[in-house]
């Protein structure tokens, strides 16, 4: 029993310190583009939007031909996402891995942490091959005869993919409702992750409906008056008039903006949260197991003293 427990208190040692690197590391990355995106793409400090320039017109490089932080920092497939990614992976296994130990410690409602990884290989599905754009693709054509229909139907069928996905995510805590709600500040950072990622699906899903993501990204650069700015200017004529490789339909810098810079840092602090809580709720598990075990423990001890003398 006592080394069980020496186990349990190495591992959540260990656990707590790869949760507070994953933390360092997100807050980190946000506070920095952030700043980058101060410095350079707004004030332009000693010329550094020089740098984005060369970088927007060499070698391969010049698919992006926006010379601005954000667009290349954010843009499918790039590092912000490959961020996210490895922050969803992270917490998949994280889940994976208390489904089998809590299996393995006997630990009632570990199936329920069973459903909860497959909610998560789900959305890591989502997040990396974009599964609704092909759920969307398959539908349409077998409804319509072919993939291109109106931005209304297309919303309507990711809204119901997200609506399911929503639902698989959020019965398994439900269902784990004690466990998940024992240490209140792990309860915080999951409840802090889950809205993130709630809001930033909404948008995504919802982001051609009267097209309110190009309204809101070009009413936000006219009113911020960032726009006006030569390479915001410059960026915001390049889309417009669709010289920028894998571009659709008449969009605007404002819908890029919307999308890289408030999306996908709401999806990438979604991501982080949730591998954060999950490692604290991994802890919080094993140690009340630990304890546990202790107790009873100290119960076999104090049942087999009198039975020797």
């Amino acid at each position: 029993m006592k080394k069980i427990t020496m186990k349990g208190s190495f591992m959540n040692t260990r656990i707590d310190t790869f949760r507070r690197i994953l933390q360092i590391v997100l807050f980190s990355y946000i506070g920095l583009y952030s700043l980058g995106i101060v410095l350079i793409d707004i004030l332009n400090v000693f010329g550094s939007q020089r740098i984005m320039e060369w970088y927007t017109t060499t070698g391969d490089f010049q698919k992006h031909k926006v010379p601005l932080l954000w667009f290349a920092l954010k843009a499918q497939g790039g590092f912000t996402e490959i961020m996210q990614w490895s922050y969803l992976f992270v917490g998949t296994v994280t889940i994976a891995t208390m489904a089998y130990f809590m299996r393995k410690w006997r630990i009632s409602g570990h199936r329920w942490f069973f459903v909860w990884t497959l909610a998560m290989v789900v959305l890591f599905a989502e997040d990396t091959l974009n599964t609704r754009h092909w759920l969307r693709h398959v539908i349409t054509r077998a409804i319509y005869g072919t993939p291109l229909v109106t931005h209304t139907v297309g919303s309507l069928i990711e809204i119901v993919s997200y609506g399911l996905m929503a639902v698989l995510m959020i019965l398994p805590p439900l269902m784990l409702w004690r466990i998940v709600t024992k240490n209140k500040k792990t309860l915080r950072w999951l409840l802090v992750g889950y809205a993130s990622y709630a809001v930033a699906s909404f948008f995504s899903a919802t982001r051609h409906v009267f097209e309110w993501y190009m309204k809101t990204g070009d009413a936000l650069l006219r009113w911020t008056g960032l726009i006006r700015l030569p390479n915001w200017a410059a960026a915001n004529e390049t889309i417009i008039t669709g010289d920028l490789e894998h571009a659709e339909m008449a969009r605007t810098l404002g819908f890029y903006f919307m999308d890289y810079v408030v999306e996908e840092t709401l999806e990438l602090l979604g991501a982080g949260l949730l591998a954060i809580a999950f490692l604290m709720l991994f802890r919080d598990v094993s140690r009340s197991f630990a304890a546990r075990t202790k107790k009873l423990s100290a119960q076999t001890g104090a049942i087999s003293e009198p039975s020797q003398t």
